[in-house]
């Protein structure tokens, strides 16, 4: 995934790159130079790219939670492989929680 967002211009059969609004208004002020024309830089959205970054986004969140789940579980097995460990469950707020000596905690 880029690290920026970047505009882009198509001038008839050129496309151009920019981070900026103001970097593409010095080079197309830089390749027309006449003063007495007035441009005007119109906003599209790219709705494909936006689409495109929010499943990578969701995509990117999917894989983080997995892998947080997996290390909660490999933690929790490790413990309970530990004699006298204490075991604890990882619930939603409102449930029990259990432990090896008996007790409940509502989290």
């Amino acid at each position: 995934m880029p690290s920026k967002e970047l505009l882009q211009l198509q001038d008839g059969e050129e496309r151009w790159e920019a981070e900026t609004f103001e970097e593409l208004r010095t080079r197309l002020r830089d390749k027309y130079p006449d003063d007495a024309f007035e441009r005007t830089l119109h906003y599209v959205r790219d709705h494909e790219a936006e689409e495109r970054r929010e499943r990578a986004l969701s995509g990117l969140i999917s894989l983080l939670a997995k892998a947080a789940v997996d290390d909660l579980i490999a933690e929790q097995s490790r413990a309970e492989a530990k004699p006298g460990a204490p075991l604890a469950t990882v619930r939603t707020p409102g449930t029990r929680v259990n432990s090896k000596r008996g007790e409940s905690w509502i989290v």
